[in-house]
């Protein structure tokens, strides 16, 4: 089962137990990934489950005024397989006005792919599919997710990656306001990374100054002789 514990004044408290949307399988292998709060006492929790059909979904929990509510099922896009495996990866929080969550689910079509929800007022739109990938990405599109988001008031950025014509992963991150996302765009990975149909990179958590819109984020890639090393990325909204 998933939960949540609050740290105040410097102790821990008991995790309280997060109950699983009405649908969770009797053993839900509920986990909450991310979380993020507008003030003492409010925040959203996002994570996964599996239901009573075996399907892997993704959940959200709301906390108001210091009490957590029971999580609901976030609804996939439209064009989500007929039997879902997704995962809500990241959650970021505008105190007061809304949060925007991140993922990544398997299209009808096998691939998985990036998506996005907006919530506001404890209410979840329906998610969006972040499709608009960078000029040379792999067609028909090949894998995408965006595994980190952060939110000002006006704007999100979420990061993540993608697969490119030749087949490797390449970084990306996304402009978003909750209603519309921009085309992504490439985030050249270091001088020494492995070659294009080789590469494996991706960014994997990201944190935005609303005060200049700027923004740096983390992650890790391949380099020329296949090993993996930590990289970070900046930049302006």
């Amino acid at each position: 089962q998933a939960m949540a514990e609050v740290l105040t004044r410097g102790h821990w408290q008991r995790a309280i137990e997060i109950r699983s949307p009405a649908n969770a399988a009797t053993d839900p292998a509920a986990h909450l990934t991310s979380v993020s709060c507008g003030a003492a006492g409010d925040c959203v929790a996002v994570g996964g489950y599996i239901t009573k059909g075996n399907d892997e979904e993704v959940m959200a929990a709301v906390e108001a005024r210091g009490k957590w509510r029971r999580a609901v099922q976030v609804r996939l896009p439209r064009n989500a397989n007929a039997e879902p495996q997704a995962l809500l990866n990241d959650v970021s929080c505008v105190p007061g006005s809304y949060c925007e969550a991140v993922g990544t689910y398997v299209e009808k079509s096998g691939v998985s792919a990036a998506f996005a929800v907006h919530e506001s007022g404890g209410s979840w739109r329906p998610a969006v599919q972040v499709g608009s990938l960078p000029a040379g990405a792999h067609k028909p599109p090949g894998a995408s997710d965006l595994a980190g988001v952060s939110c000002t008031r006006s704007d999100c950025l979420a990061a993540g990656f993608y697969q490119d014509v030749y087949g490797g992963l390449v970084p990306m991150v996304v402009l978003g306001d909750g209603a519309e996302w921009q085309r992504a765009r490439a985030v050249p990975v270091p001088a020494h990374a492995a070659a294009r149909s080789q590469q494996d990179a991706g960014l994997l958590a990201i944190s935005c100054d609303a005060a200049d819109l700027y923004c740096t984020a983390v992650g890790d890639y391949a380099n020329a002789a296949d090993i993996s090393e930590a990289m970070a990325a900046a930049g302006g909204m």
